[in-house]
């Protein structure tokens, strides 16, 4: 991704989550329109990752309500010293590494209970 030479203000645009349609993964993006298009693109990675979309791609109204679903305010990261504060009934968007570690993915979950 090209960088403008301040990385403060680039990332500033960047100002809400998407759910990408490659993996389901949640992303920080930003978004372009240009005449009947929409682009989104993704925070730190290149033009070739953008995913586009047109009216046409919504030939339905559930269409247009399943594709607002992949939006959501920016999450807020927890620092360690801040997990005792999360309150049970909180949505918190989780990180979870795979068991040999090559593999980070990132889940929304409800939390249910907290352990005493």
């Amino acid at each position: 991704m090209a960088n403008s030479g301040d990385l403060a203000t680039e990332s500033a645009a960047y100002d809400v989550e998407f759910k990408s349609t490659a993996d389901d993964a949640w992303y920080t993006v930003r978004l372009l329109l240009s005449g009947d298009g929409l682009t989104v693109k993704f925070f730190g990675f290149a033009a070739a990752w953008d995913e586009r979309f047109s009216a046409s791609d919504f030939a339905a109204p559930d269409a247009v309500d399943e594709f607002c679903q992949r939006f959501r305010p920016p999450s807020v990261q927890a620092q360690d010293g801040q997990c005792k504060q999360i309150a049970e009934g909180k949505v918190v968007c989780a990180s979870i590494a795979s068991a040999d570690g090559a593999d980070v993915r990132c889940t929304t979950r409800n939390i249910e209970r907290k352990k005493a």
